[in-house]
C-alpha cells in the first residue's frame, strides 16, 4: 500500500472510532437523562443505601445533578446493591415509554459498537496490506 493510502487508512480508522462521540453526546445522553428523570419521578434511587439516606427527593433535583452525583450518597464506597423498588409505581405508559427509552439506547450503544469495530477493522486491515 503507497505511503497515503496507508495515512488515508489510519484517518479513516481514526474518524470512525472517535465518531461514537457525537453519537454518544447527541443520542445518548438525553436518552440517559430521559431514564434518570423517569426514575427519579417515581422516588428511585441509585441505590439501597441512597434510598435510605434520601436520595429519592423527587423533584430536588435534576437529571444532570444525578448524573454529577450532587446531593447523593458517596458511590464509591456505595457497595449496597441497586434499590429494588421505587416509592411509587409505574404506569402502564410509564413502562412502554421507559422501555422505548431502553430500545434507543441499546440502537445507539449498538451504532457505537459497530463505528468502534469499523474503525479497529479499518486500522487492522490498514497496517496488514503496508
Amino acid at each position: 500500500m503507497a505511503k497515503g493510502g496507508r495515512v488515508s487508512g489510519y484517518v479513516a480508522a481514526a474518524v470512525l472510532t472517535l465518531s461514537i462521540a457525537p453519537v454518544t453526546m447527541v443520542g445518548m445522553i438525553p436518552t440517559n437523562f430521559a431514564l434518570i428523570q423517569k426514575n427519579e419521578d417515581l422516588g428511585g434511587a441509585r441505590s439501597e443505601r441512597s434510598a435510605r439516606e434520601g436520595d429519592a427527593k423527587a423533584g430536588m433535583r435534576s437529571a444532570e445533578d444525578s448524573v454529577n452525583a450532587k446531593g447523593v450518597v458517596e458511590e464509591l464506597t456505595d457497595l449496597s446493591g441497586p434499590q429494588e423498588r421505587t416509592t411509587e409505581d409505574s404506569s402502564g405508559e410509564d413502562d412502554r415509554g421507559v422501555r422505548e427509552l431502553l430500545g434507543k439506547f441499546a440502537a445507539l450503544n449498538g451504532v457505537r459498537a459497530g463505528l468502534m469495530g469499523l474503525g479497529g477493522i479499518v486500522g487492522l486491515w490498514t497496517a496488514l496490506t503496508a
